[in-house]
């Protein structure tokens, strides 16, 4: 046999070897999506309590509101210095930077498939076995 041409046997092996790589990315990108919910879940239940809290607050001050209110027709001089004005921006900044870190994480898995996609056909259309090594090498 020809050892500058390449047989369908080692198209075939630097394929799989192409295959390996991108499963072995498949797992890392899965881990770090993993990691980056794992990272970003506090920071949403954080925004949760907030806002159970702020809720809450606002419900007293009704509550504290109506009670004022019921005394004041019993007769009774009740002065408003006692509330407390709680004003919170709750925002979806983790959220909002959760999903722009996802987009970017996706971006890059895309462009590592696409790579791994023109590595495969680019090993079905090599010459020789050293152009198909150099391909895989690219990729590892």
């Amino acid at each position: 046999m020809n050892e500058t041409t390449i047989t369908d046997e080692q198209r075939k092996a630097f394929a799989d070897l192409i295959r390996e790589a991108q499963k072995r990315d498949e797992s890392e990108f899965n881990e770090y999506l993993k990691s980056m919910k794992d990272t970003f879940t506090p920071r949403f239940e954080t925004g949760s309590k907030i806002r159970q809290v702020i809720e809450q607050i606002r419900s007293f001050r009704g509550k504290l509101s109506e009670a004022a209110e019921q005394l004041r027709h019993m007769g009774f001089r009740v002065v408003d210095d006692g509330f407390v004005s709680v004003d919170y921006d709750v925002s979806n900044q983790p959220f909002r930077d959760f999903e722009k870190a996802k987009k970017a994480a996706y971006e890059d898995h895309e462009a590592a498939t696409e790579q791994y996609r023109k590595a495969t056909f680019d090993i079905w259309s090599a010459k020789t076995p050293d152009e198909a090594r150099e391909i895989v090498r690219r990729l590892m």
